[in-house]
């Protein structure tokens, strides 16, 4: 490998090496763009050979959000750096979906029969049992308490979606920053010294096993669940769960997998008198969309569909229905720190057999007391990790879950865009039991899970 190259990406598809050759084809696109202060350099050199073995200042383990705005500065402080990423270029593996505003949510249903097989891993989890709010100027100024328009990160000139691929990982492409892609690759095992030093990263591509080694430093950046697997894996967790899979303690850490936090959130259902999203399903409209959107840049497409979000405390009367050990345990939390979230949602969120306009006023209880974990069956990466969010195991969250519950139908009755009854979960559900029963029945994540390495 060329010492020019200082940024290594692997970019790891699932099944076929096709994606590789849609990949060229954006990179073609990509570097096709008119830079004036880059040195020109062959596409090629952007891509490393599977089954070498390289050096780099740092390994990176993880092309998301956090592992690409780390390499894009590392880059750009002259070290070298490998990123092994398991997905690909969300373009290829996912149509336009992760691109357009309007879709932004497709695919993060909490159904298995939803997941986009190429752009998210489709873990599943064992079995798991007029509102008074004072607009606040963003929800970046440090104060969550109160609504806001929310911030999205959309490309203003092109209507699309901005991410960590393009805002990071296109812009080392497209500046010519030295760099070496290694696709359809995942990382095996963290490799150590005999003085418990990271040294680098076995990966496998396809078959082939090749060692990326770290001058200085790895870094682990493969989100909550994928993050402890490679530790464990590699020998640093739980010194019971290592040995009972014959793996070789580096370091025994009991908080490896365990303490994760995760928001749950749930909604409820009515049809509405404004134009919303679910009028996309009918195949005229959504074909104007389609028109708006490419020629102009306007319309439904451009719009997420989730403008406005509130977060509050549980609030009076409802407050007072709290147990006093509830009460209690989010006295734990900082004076400012909101207990529920509230997002409107401009669509039914579950399937409906017709084109009415349909909104969900949905809750997150972002105040959980309630902590899952993450555990491996073996010592293979490629086997998905076993997962145990617990979600709603603390009495507190489901206290919290019923209020908010309650919260979201006073701002539906406030609103005065319902047409009808609630048509999800309907009025006959009242009693605190119905609703904790609906709740449980219905509640995903809204993928906020956190700390599984503490």
């Amino acid at each position: 490998m060329s010492s020019k190259n200082s940024l290594a990406m692997s970019l790891t598809g699932r099944d076929e090496v096709q994606w590789l050759w849609q990949l060229v084809l954006i990179l073609l696109l990509l570097t096709a763009r008119d830079t004036a202060t880059a040195t020109p350099s062959l596409l090629g050199n952007f891509f490393g050979v599977p089954g070498n073995n390289a050096t780099f200042d740092y390994v990176i383990v993880g092309g998301g959000t956090s592992g690409l705005t780390v390499a894009k500065r590392l880059v750009e402080s002259g070290h070298t750096v490998a990123v092994v990423e398991a997905g690909s270029f969300y373009e290829s593996s996912n149509g336009n979906l992760s691109q357009i505003p309007a879709y932004a949510t497709r695919g993060s249903s909490g159904r298995v029969t939803d997941v986009p097989p190429l752009v998210d891993w489709g873990f599943i989890t064992t079995p798991q049992s007029k509102i008074g709010l004072s607009p606040i100027p963003g929800f970046n100024s440090g104060k969550l308490i109160g609504f806001a328009n929310a911030a999205s990160t959309i490309d203003p000139t092109t209507a699309t979606r901005s991410s960590s691929e393009t805002a990071f990982l296109r812009a080392a492409i497209e500046e010519n920053e030295p760099l070496t892609v290694y696709v359809q690759s995942s990382a095996k095992k963290i490799l150590f010294d005999d003085g418990k030093k990271a040294t680098g990263v076995h990966v496998s591509t396809s078959g082939f096993t090749y060692t990326l080694s770290a001058r200085q430093e790895v870094i682990v950046a493969a989100g909550v669940f994928k993050t402890p697997q490679l530790l464990m894996v590699s020998g640093i967790g739980p010194s019971s769960t290592l040995q009972d899979l014959g793996i070789s303690v580096v370091s025994a850490l009991d908080g490896v997998g365990q303490g994760i936090w995760d928001h749950t959130y749930f909604g409820v259902r009515y049809k509405v008198n404004v134009t919303t999203d679910q009028g996309l399903e009918d195949p005229a409209t959504l074909h104007q969309a389609n028109v708006d959107f490419l020629e102009s840049q306007t319309g439904p497409l451009t719009n997420v569909g989730a403008d406005l979000i509130g977060w509050e405390k549980v609030p009076s009367p409802y407050r007072s229905d709290l147990s006093s050990s509830a009460i209690s345990d989010l006295a734990g939390f900082p004076s400012d720190w909101p207990e529920l979230e509230l997002l409107p949602i401009s669509a039914a969120t579950f399937p409906v057999n017709d084109t009415s306009s349909y909104a969900t006023i949905t809750i997150a209880g972002v105040a959980p007391i309630s902590r899952g974990n993450v555990t491996i069956s073996s010592t293979d990466t490629d086997d998905a990790p076993v997962i145990s969010p617990n979600w709603l195991t603390s009495r507190t969250d489901q206290e919290v879950a019923i209020q908010g519950f309650k919260v979201a139908r006073d701002i539906a009755a406030a609103s005065g865009i319902v047409e009808g009854p609630e048509v999800a979960p309907g009025p006959a559900i009242q009693t605190d039991a119905q609703i904790l029963q609906y709740i449980r029945q219905t509640a995903y994540t809204i993928h906020h899970a956190v700390a599984s390495c503490t």
